[in-house]
């Protein structure tokens, strides 16, 4: 799984969930991805409880109702990249670039992004540290 390859080789990488079941890792930045209101908030009291510090929202994905009501970060990522685009996506890649790789990316296919992404001489970080520049 592209996953464990990203962890097994310290890159930073956040994930986005719905469900605090899928809190596996503390080298993870997870994002919030509940779509209804009461879905986000659930799960962003079990942030605080674990003192997972995040205010941001992915548009499109993360509920927008409590984004805008609790005046979190709102953020569109640049790219969306899909086994079926990657290859048009690899020129595309630059600096800045906020990619949100979907789960149909295999293994292969990821390395061969994170290779690119090296080649260009990009830095591969957590989104709380690009927001923050």
């Amino acid at each position: 799984r592209l996953e464990d390859y990203l962890l097994d080789n310290n890159i930073k990488f956040n994930k986005l969930i719905d469900n605090k079941d899928d809190i596996k890792n503390n080298n993870v930045e997870y994002i919030n991805g509940g779509k209804d209101y009461k879905a986000f908030e659930e799960l962003n009291l079990y942030f605080k409880r674990e003192d997972i510090v995040n205010k941001l929202c992915i548009v499109g994905y993360s509920s927008s109702k409590y984004c805008y009501e609790k005046k979190y970060l709102k953020v569109v990522p640049t790219m969306d990249v899909y086994a079926s685009n990657l290859v048009s996506s690899l020129d595309l890649v630059g600096p800045g670039e906020i990619l949100f790789i979907h789960d149909n990316l295999s293994l292969s296919e990821g390395k061969i992004l994170i290779n690119k992404i090296r080649s260009k001489k990009l830095n591969i970080i957590y989104l709380s540290d690009l927001v923050s520049e």
